[in-house]
């Protein structure tokens, strides 16, 4: 007699606690049975094609662009912010200019392409001089321009940029008290004689300080005459004006040296100059 195999064998208890009941898929819905389905591919998502739709839904108002700005179009702020200054040549984007003549008329409005091609790119550039101004009555419809010749240009910058550092440098200041010591006031009149041989204007401040004696009316006069004194003393300088103010109490002067000053080896040296 066949020996009968237990439906409870070990090899069965262990499949059913280590791998659990098998898994019974439902089965697919009546109206899909037969059909051949297609897999769609899942869809990328990138940062430019996100940009590029949020840009394509950016409300008109929000463009960016020299005829479209937070200043009524005109692409004021937009010029300046990017380089510091209105732009030139290859730099202008509007399509449309107002050229300014040698007389200070203005020419009619030009296409931007044609007012460069008038240019002489080695010795000239086409700059924009103004802008206009949605609040102004008299502005411009379109940004206005000059022909500059380059040479010239760069030498009225150079020239203001040496006036800037003279006058920057040209100025001397000098306070000094009526009862000033003696020996104090020929140190700074000495100061004074020195600025005043380099071309300087110096601008003297005759005053009672604090804490300090005051002088007397003779005093007064005396420092006053020592002052004027050593201006005497320095070849072409000279007085400007009468002063400002009242003998013994505050009284400023202007002093200007002679043009160009003088020739370092006739100057007087001037101590502590500063």
């Amino acid at each position: 007699m066949r020996g009968v195999r237990c439906i409870c064998d070990a090899g069965n208890a262990l499949r059913r606690v280590f791998l659990g009941s098998p898994v019974v898929r439902p089965a697919p819905p009546s109206f899909l049975v037969g059909r051949q389905l297609t897999p769609v591919a899942p869809a990328r998502h990138t940062f430019a094609a996100t940009r590029n739709a949020s840009s394509s839904f950016r409300r008109p108002s929000q463009r960016k662009g020299p005829g479209n700005d937070d200043d009524g179009g005109s692409g004021r702020k937009a010029a300046k912010h990017k380089l510091g200054r209105l732009p030139r040549d290859e730099e202008i984007t509007w399509p449309i200019l107002e050229l300014v003549q040698t007389d200070g008329t203005r020419g009619p409005p030009t296409p931007t392409p044609q007012l460069l091609l008038k240019v002489n790119p080695r010795t000239e550039s086409l700059v924009v001089v103004a802008l206009p101004d949605p609040k102004a009555a008299d502005s411009p419809q379109y940004p206005l321009c000059k022909i500059v010749n380059k040479v010239a240009e760069e030498q009225a910058r150079r020239e203001r940029r040496k006036s800037e550092r003279l006058k920057a440098v040209q100025l001397k200041e000098l306070e000094l008290n009526w009862a000033i010591d003696p020996h104090d006031m020929e140190h700074r009149l000495r100061k004074m004689r020195g600025w005043l041989e380099k071309g300087m204007r110096v601008e003297v401040l005759l005053m009672n300080k604090k804490h300090k004696r005051a002088a007397t009316r003779e005093e007064a006069k005396e420092a006053l005459r020592k002052v004027r004194n050593a201006l005497s003393e320095v070849p072409g300088a000279k007085e400007v004006g009468n002063g400002d103010g009242e003998l013994g109490k505050s009284l400023k002067l202007r002093f200007d040296g002679p043009v160009g000053g003088i020739p370092s080896k006739d100057a007087t040296p001037a101590a502590g100059d500063g």
